[in-house]
């Protein structure tokens, strides 16, 4: 068997190389950005790149996340589209048969690699964090809503028709959740930022040359902002109160799954069913955001002009056990609450809002693979599982 792998981050390759352990076939790489490729230094297999072509893009990838987030450019998208579309025609040429794995599915040059798979007859694999700490998603089609059980939540009663028992599924999940003390994606220091920052104005300064175009293109300097600009805290109320968890504001679920496109919408959106239900709206910043300058900013403005708009120095799970109502976009903090009894409204496109209790159990206790994405360890059989999309 042999493998394409998309690699755009340092985490990507980490992954890849634990993987590789226990894979008896053929491991290529394909490298979205130049700065894995010295992570992979002397890692078997062939490592590609997206080939710089002059030709016209036929694919609109104008709601792809590398634009819609601003990492790049409309005619840099388009130039990453048919860059890859080129790698992977000569690639293809040489290679009889190859399944696809590609981490998220997001990235315009992700977009690419799937449209060339469905008119080659090719499989992929698509990665994703679960955001439950030791586990991570698989599936064939896609990951959010883009996957085969948002498009179908009855193939985990066909994959897994034998019950499981919820309560008990439900009951662990949570207390994994409760339990957990880091989150992996959160913001990084200000000295991390300014070190990742730099490898990826190298990385920028090598595609200028190489006329190569990968997921993101930054400048050496970016303006900082209000850099100490801060969010005052309220006090618990006693009164009804709706949650709603922040979404970081370049997620995929906010620019893409939600129909208004943007974390300030939702924002408003939560605001009004709030008020119109006339109970207090608790709001909770995202740890892993990544302009906090601007979502704080907008924060308190809508406090000044909306006084049911609390936000409060509180963690999530105590957030979840006072609320009314959870409102989320497509956050895992909407199946926290489903597991833990409570009520979710799903503004964006929502699996866990389609899904049964039944469905979901299977989900977190069959389909999810029981290895970490960002500290990975694997052995054959896990190694099994994701090959044949399959949970152990």
């Amino acid at each position: 068997m042999r493998i394409l792998w998309f690699v755009s981050t340092l985490e990507d390759t980490r992954f890849l190389k634990e993987f590789s352990k226990s894979f008896d076939g053929v491991i290529d790489v394909f490298h979205i950005n130049f700065i894995t490729r010295l992570s992979l230094l002397g890692f078997s297999g062939r490592h590609l790149h997206p080939l710089p072509v002059a030709l016209d893009c036929s694919k609109d990838v104008s709601k792809t996340f590398n634009v819609l987030s601003g990492r790049l450019s409309l005619e840099a998208a388009e130039k990453a589209y048919t860059a890859t579309e080129a790698a992977l025609g000569l690639y293809k040429e040489s290679v009889d048969d190859v399944v696809f794995f590609l981490p998220s599915g997001r990235h315009v040059h992700h977009v690419a690699a799937t449209d060339f798979a469905c008119e080659n007859g090719l499989k992929r694999t698509y990665i994703n964090y679960s955001n439950f700490p030791g586990y991570t998603f698989f599936d064939p089609n896609g990951t959010d809503c883009l996957s085969s059980v948002f498009d179908d939540p009855s193939r985990l009663d066909r994959l897994f028709p034998e019950s499981v028992d919820v309560a008990e599924v439900f009951a662990r999940f949570s207390k994994m959740k409760r339990d957990q003390k880091v989150i992996p994606q959160a913001a990084a220091s200000k000295t991390e930022k300014k070190l990742k920052h730099l490898a990826f104005f190298a990385d920028t300064c090598i595609q200028r040359i190489t006329g190569i175009v990968g997921d993101r293109q930054v400048a050496l300097f970016e303006s900082e902002g209000e850099e100490q600009i801060s969010l005052s805290f309220d006090e618990e109320g006693a009164g009804r109160y709706y949650f709603f968890p922040l979404q970081v504001s370049t997620d995929q679920q906010v620019l893409v799954n939600y129909e208004d496109g943007s974390i300030y919408a939702a924002i408003d959106e939560a605001v009004r069913i709030a008020e119109g239900d006339g109970v207090e709206l608790y709001i909770r910043e995202h740890p892993a955001e990544g302009d906090k300058v601007s979502v704080r900013r907008y924060l308190q403005q809508k406090r000044k002009d909306h006084s049911c708009i609390k936000v409060p120095d509180l963690p999530v799970s105590v957030l979840i056990e006072g609320a009314e109502r959870t409102i989320t976009i497509n956050s895992t903090v909407g199946l926290e609450v489903l597991i833990n009894g409570g009520e979710v409204m799903f503004l964006g496109r929502s699996f866990y809002g389609k899904a049964t209790r039944q469905q979901l159990a299977k989900y977190l206790s069959r389909y999810l693979v029981c290895v970490d994405y960002h500290a990975p360890s694997l052995d054959r059989k896990l190694v099994g599982s994701i090959l044949a999309y399959e949970v152990v």
